[in-house]
């Protein structure tokens, strides 16, 4: 089915938190890392071509660009193939998911892949939910997919510092009017809520 309009949204968004190489599971990683003082972070804009598709299809993906720093792995390293998913999974199970998924490359050549997750239990309430959404589950694979071996793990957060930033570079875009933007923009902030 054709788009009834082209609109589109784009955002910027940071998260940071903590990674540890061989360590399997992210709260491990977490805790691990933190320990050992080593920090990760990522600088993303995420782009959504088709906003009306994004909102119907659950298993559509937006572009994502960036840059990722990590104490152990370097900084200032571009994202490749980057991909972002939102409200995947079945809503009668209460659960969905938000997803990022990019590869990276190390200054020695040495190719790799981040996958991280947030897990949005729709079932529990409002603050329960929210923050949920600022909790990124992160695993790190040796390779080009998450098929190769694992190299580490960790959670990065959303810190509210960040959430104005956020909100100021939302921008609709492929809106030729005012209220054409304002629309775009009010139907993917009510897309977003519905993981609350």
């Amino acid at each position: 089915m054709e788009d009834r309009n082209p609109w589109g949204i784009r955002f910027a968004e940071r998260m940071s938190g903590f990674f540890a190489e061989g360590v399997g599971e992210p709260a491990e990683g977490y805790q691990e890392g933190r320990k050992r003082d080593k920090k990760i972070s990522f600088r993303v804009k995420i782009f959504i071509d088709s906003l009306q598709e994004f909102v119907r299809n659950p298993d559509y993906e937006a572009r994502i660009e960036g840059y990722l720093d990590a104490d152990s792995l370097g900084n200032g390293l571009p994202l490749e193939d980057g991909r972002f998913n939102m409200f995947s999974g079945g809503p009668e199970s209460g659960l969905r998911y938000i997803t990022y998924r990019f590869r990276f490359c190390l200054q020695s050549g040495e190719k790799f892949y981040l996958k991280g997750v947030k897990e949005i239990h729709s079932d529990r309430g409002y603050y329960s939910s929210e923050g949920e959404q600022k909790t990124l589950f992160i695993k790190i694979y040796r390779g080009e997919s998450e098929e190769g071996e694992p190299r580490g793990s960790g959670i990065l957060t959303f810190k509210m510092k960040d959430f104005l930033p956020l909100m100021f570079s939302m921008r609709a875009t492929n809106a030729k009017s005012l209220g054409d933007k304002i629309r775009a923009l009010r139907m993917f902030l009510a897309f977003s809520s519905r993981g609350f």
